[in-house]
């Protein structure tokens, strides 16, 4: 049994030692900060030149930190913040505010150039960050590249090429104690193998994570809440001749969630009474296909992707009904989408970018619940689309004002099926759905080293469908059987600044954006949630960032953050919304008004050891934020994250603390549980590189 103690005088007595044998000698720092080249914008571009609120973090740099997932990487986004999340299988997260409890998601997610999207689900993918080229974070809309449900932002994982000339073997494992709970683990590992020189290679990779119980449940002995985790990705790189790339990549992940995210109570943490024990388990099988044709002047990319989406869940549920209520789900979904563009190469002061994509998907969707109001039904929503979007750019003033104008037609032909299990009555209805989505950019360089830029840009998401017997519980309220889309404008100034010979570097962006006929849910007869286009919102905010390499050698500093308000402000039929968290003038759900993190990095050589010592910590103040269903409130969290040790050329060896001031309050509370952050671990991890 590892103690936590013992671990926690480790790592503190890991940061001492190496403070005190490596010293903090105050000399002139010689390195800059290291420039990272991204494809936020379909071409590779140098972060620091992307005229959009842009966070890219390398693998290397998250492996280095201790970043596993998004959960992890969002407390150093500004503006970004985990949604609901009922199950480590099904997370959400919401940037700048745009947030929503049903519906599809308002974030896009992109594993390379595929898109993760499931029609009429909040959800992200589970995608580990182990092994990756480096994670993309797009804060605002970005409907015009990346299309329906990029309406906060978009996140890209952008994994790890194979080499095609060099084997290649790396990975890790730790081993840690959760506070008040059981033990966990990590094994990951990863794999190039060159087939054919310069020609043919493939790359394999691997990680399980194994989260320990801490809740306690009344029926069933232990600590029964626990999580296990299961990623494995393939992919193969072919290069036939110079001017053409053919990609392939397989990834499944698997998530054992035990009981899920929403607790009864906090402090102690229990779970409701249940007459079996829970159980989540989702499955994502992910298959994407990629070529490029180098033309010189014109590079054609095309794009398939195909999911798998297999979700099972089973559990108590908290309603204002007397007895044990049980709630079983499922869900299984297969989309498939194919993606074709043209992305100019000249060297002239003209860029463009022209593209069509169709996709066709369907979720399938159960639910049956018991102890309470009767309900045993299945759900299929359908949807085939398309879209052609476009960008053209011109350089002026030698390339230092360029404005951008890009635009996005957007058809969703969607048909929804309900079928009753008990007495096999069915309803069936279908609707089309359009938008146009316009982008105007113009940034201005007035020197090398500083940008400032002004982005307009409008998001979209696509409508959805209330069966007949949720139209039947809202009465004698207003509800239709289809639900409009929602969209939004919003309009962002930011600046980026290089000072002091590039060792410090400042971003920061204000915006401001109105969200029209907002998707939301009240609760009717019987509780039967039913969705409305709601009203307006609107939402102003301040983004910022810095990161300074200090004159002290090795020592680096960042901080970054965001203030947020986002409000109801135009309320349709506000009766629908009584005893709710929908109030007009309210910061609207899964939003905190205000987000902020520091760190600090000190990597040294031991001179005489052949090793380098590496400390790194950081610390997270995240505001209180809201539910739609629920008029109370969750807390303010303090989050504070600390790795230490010392590494050789082939490996490394550190001592971590997460939530390591175990920070234990309410992320969110709902009519349906309440969510934490999982408590405080400690623990030490070995990692390798052949």
């Amino acid at each position: 049994m590892i103690r936590s103690n013992e671990l926690r005088l480790a790592l503190l007595a890991t940061c001492a030692a190496g403070l005190a044998f490596g010293g903090l000698p105050a000399r002139a720092q010689t390195s800059e900060l290291p420039e990272i080249v991204v494809t936020a914008q379909k071409r590779s571009e140098v972060l620091f030149d992307v005229p959009l609120a842009i966070v890219a973090v390398t693998g290397a740099e998250l492996e280095k930190t201790g970043v596993r997932d998004l959960t992890d990487l969002f407390r150093s986004v500004p503006g970004a913040s985990q949604g609901r999340s009922t199950t480590g299988g099904n997370p959400s997260f919401q940037i700048r505010g745009v947030s929503s409890y049903f519906g599809e998601s308002t974030v896009g997610y992109y594993l390379d150039d595929a898109a993760f999207s499931i029609p009429n689900r909040n959800i992200a993918p589970v995608a580990r960050t182990f092994d990756v080229e480096r994670v993309e974070v797009l804060r605002g809309p970005q409907g015009t590249l990346y299309g329906v449900g990029s309406m906060g932002g978009t996140v890209r994982f952008i994994t790890a090429d194979p080499d095609l000339n060099n084997y290649r073997v790396r990975g890790g494992f730790g081993v840690s104690n959760t506070e008040g709970g059981e033990n966990n683990h990590t094994v990951d590992l990863a794999a190039s193998i060159p087939l054919i020189k310069d020609k043919l290679a493939v790359r394999l990779t691997g990680s399980h994570e194994k989260k320990g119980g801490y809740a306690e449940s009344p029926s069933f002995p232990g600590d029964p809440n626990s999580e296990t985790g299961d990623s494995v990705r393939a992919k193969v790189l072919f290069k036939p001749t110079d001017n053409v790339t053919l990609k392939g990549l397989y990834q499944h992940s698997e998530v054992d969630d035990h009981w899920g995210k929403q607790l009864n109570t906090i402090n102690p943490d229990s779970f409701l009474r249940s007459t079996a024990p829970g159980r989540n388990r989702s499955m994502r099988d992910m298959y994407s296909g990629y070529a490029g044709i180098d033309f010189g002047p014109v590079l054609l990319e095309s794009t398939s992707g195909y999911i798998e989406r297999n979700d099972r869940g089973f559990g108590p549920l908290k309603l204002p009904f007397p007895g044990v209520i049980t709630l079983t789900v499922d869900g299984n979904s297969e989309i498939f989408s194919q993606e074709v563009r043209l992305v100019s190469q000249s060297e002239g002061p003209w860029k463009w970018i022209a593209g069509v994509i169709y996709q066709d998907a369907e979720n399938v969707e159960g639910v049956r619940l018991a102890g309470g109001p009767p309900r045993n039904e299945i759900s299929t929503y359908g949807t085939k689309s398309y879209a052609v979007f476009g960008e053209v750019s011109r350089e002026f003033m030698d390339g230092r004002l360029i404005p951008l104008v890009g635009l996005r037609y957007f058809t969703d032909e969607r048909d929804f099926l309900t079928v009753n299990r008990v007495n096999g009555q069915a309803f069936k209805t279908s609707d089309t759905f359009e938008s146009v989505n316009p982008r105007f950019n113009l940034s201005y360089k007035p020197s090398e080293d500083a940008l400032i830029y002004a982005n307009i840009a409008k998001g979209f998401r696509s409508g959805t469908f209330n069966t007949q017997a949720a139209v039947a519980a809202a009465a004698p309220l207003p509800a239709g059987l289809t639900v409009d889309p929602d969209s939004l404008w919003s309009y962002e100034v930011g600046t980026k600044l290089s000072l002091l010979d590039n060792r410090l570097k400042f971003e920061a962006s204000v915006y401001y954006f109105k969200w029209s006929d907002q998707q939301l849910n009240f609760s009717g007869a019987g509780n039967v949630q039913i969705i409305v286009n709601g009203g307006e919102a609107t939402g102003r905010g301040l983004d910022y960032g810095v990161t300074w390499a200090t004159p002290v050698d090795g020592l680096i500093l960042a901080a970054s953050g965001n203030f947020n308000s986002t409000e109801y402000s135009d309320i349709q039929n506000p009766a629908k919304f009584v005893g709710t968290g929908v109030i007009e003038g309210r910061q609207i759900a899964s939003v905190p008004e205000s987000s902020h993190t520091v760190s600090a990095t000190y990597t040294r050589p031991m001179n005489g050891a052949g090793l380098d010592l590496y400390l790194n910590g950081s610390y997270s103040y995240i505001s209180r934020q809201g539910d739609p269903t629920l008029t109370v409130l969750g807390d303010d969290h303090n989050l504070l994250k600390l790795r230490g040790g010392f590494s050789a050329d082939k490996w490394g060896a550190y001592i971590f603390g997460d939530n390591v001031l175990d920070d234990d309050g309410a992320i969110q509370i709902s009519g349906s549980g309440t969510m934490r952050y999982y408590p405080r671990v400690v623990g030490v991890e070995v990692t390798y590189d052949f």
